[in-house]
């Protein structure tokens, strides 16, 4: 038995990147990747990635890591690479750059997709200015695995044969990609059947001049385009980092009356989705043009581009906030959601983090926070094109180090009922969120698959 939880162990292992800064050349960045025993002669391709200006992705380098990579391999950018990912968070005035890594692993006639993704300063981009490694640690149980396609390419081309060998890679194609300008985007969002009043405060921003940002969030699976309906064991959900930063602070004061049923906290800004589509991909020595056969993988982003900003006091930038007392049209309903509730008497504080500390679980959650529905709200946008389970990408939002929330706040019930209950949703199922892991963890994992905070939404009744 114990044999058995070894291997099995070491198929789920994760594999160990370290991003390090070289002295010479500058501006050259080692990728270290290192896989454990069970996973000694696999065959690992990558890409390496950012955004555009416009919140596209564009791929900055493509290549294989061959041999037994029990020990490591690298990647190297050139300067001139790294300067593309610098170029692109300084046209959008981010302070730091976003680095996304994709690979794909061959083994046992499966190919495993895996991503993940950091925000670095801009200086750590300039070579000499790398002081400390960036490490990625994307976990084998979180990859897509679907068969290598090799019989279905030799029954389209009959000159795929041992005898014609042939080069292939893997890659990610974007099929399809909107962005939304100056929407309202839900920070809490309250429901409220009781005749009390209540009160509400929201703060979006970090202490002590961090950098703060929204997260990426991406979900992954096999045709998951084709699901009807959310299913956790098959479409995998796992936050990156941080699309942009910066010294912002956002958010408002809510008081609802007494027969007021509605209201919801805001800020303005950009949302955007992109779909993107796997393919393996191989040339022959018969075409001079690639050939490339969709896998059935695919993977969509939901993630916030801008916030749109009002004012800046010193180098802290205002986002613009405020109140709505309507029902959002574009809340989620169709995405599985349990409930966390506190009982909330006349005049007594109940803060935001008093809830996260009973949904989040392996973590205290500072590098997500709240869960903001901009899967449903882009859902809507688009009139509904996307699929229903789209509304189950949530945007968290977190500062730099992981030290505390990035959104902060309260609800209080201001009578004259003396006491309501204060029911908040949390995800029935897990998302995989960043941690700060310690640095003696060498093989763990820098994520942990925990419920979330959605919306965030809190019923108020007696």
């Amino acid at each position: 038995m114990r044999w058995k939880l070894l291997v099995g162990a070491l198929l789920i292992a994760s594999i160990f990147l370290a991003v390090t800064a070289s002295a010479t050349p500058i501006g050259k960045i080692d990728v270290k990747v290192s896989t454990p025993q069970g996973l000694r002669g696999a065959k690992v391709y990558y890409d390496v990635w950012t955004f555009t200006k416009n919140g596209s992705i564009v791929v900055i380098k493509r290549g294989t890591l061959g041999g037994h990579l029990f020990f490591k391999n690298s990647i190297y950018l050139s300067k001139g690479e790294l300067q593309e990912i610098k170029n692109s968070a300084d046209t959008i005035g981010s302070k730091t750059s976003f680095i996304g890594v994709d690979l794909w692993i061959e083994k046992d006639g499966k190919v495993y997709s895996l991503i993940d993704g950091v925000d670095k300063p801009l200086s750590a981009l300039s070579g000499w200015g790398f002081e400390k490694s960036i490490e990625l640690t994307p976990n084998f149980k979180d990859a897509s695995a679907v068969p290598i396609p090799h019989e279905r390419i030799k029954t389209l081309s009959k000159e795929i044969t041992p005898e014609s060998p042939t080069e292939h890679w893997y890659e990610w194609r974007t099929v399809d990609e909107r962005y939304f300008t100056d929407v309202k985007i839900p920070l809490l969002i309250v429901h409220k059947t009781s005749k009390t009043k209540i009160s509400a405060t929201v703060q979006l921003g970090a202490e002590h001049g961090s950098y703060m940002g929204p997260d990426i969030v991406v979900a992954i699976g096999d045709k998951i385009s084709d699901k009807t309906s959310f299913d956790p064991s098959s479409i995998k959900l796992k936050v990156l980092g941080r699309s942009f930063t910066d010294w912002y602070r956002g958010g408002s004061i809510m008081n609802m009356g007494a027969d007021n049923t509605w209201g919801y906290i805001w800020v303005r800004g950009t949302v955007h989705y992109i779909h993107q589509k796997e393919y393996y991909c191989y040339k022959s020595a018969y075409h001079s043009q690639p050939t490339c056969i969709f896998t059935g993988n695919e993977r969509y982003f939901a993630k916030i581009d801008h916030f749109d900003t009002s004012s800046q006091h010193g180098s802290v930038k205002d986002i613009k906030s405020g109140v709505s007392f309507e029902r959002p049209q574009f809340y989620t309903e169709g995405i599985p959601v349990e409930y966390v509730t506190l009982s909330g008497s006349k005049g007594r504080d109940i803060y935001l983090a008093d809830f996260f500390n009973r949904i989040y679980t392996g973590t205290k959650g500072y590098s997500f926070g709240v869960g903001v529905p901009v899967g449903a709200l882009i859902n809507y946008l688009t009139r509904e094109s996307l699929p229903a389970w789209f509304d189950a990408l949530l945007v968290g939002f977190s500062v730099e180090g992981y030290s505390t929330y990035a959104v902060m706040g309260e609800i209080r019930n201001d009578g004259p009922i003396n006491n309501v209950v204060f029911s908040a949703e949390k995800s029935a199922y897990k998302m995989s969120i960043p941690i700060n892991k310690p640095w003696w963890e060498l093989w763990g994992s820098d994520h942990v698959d925990t419920n979330v905070p959605v919306g965030f939404y809190v019923e108020v009744f007696n």
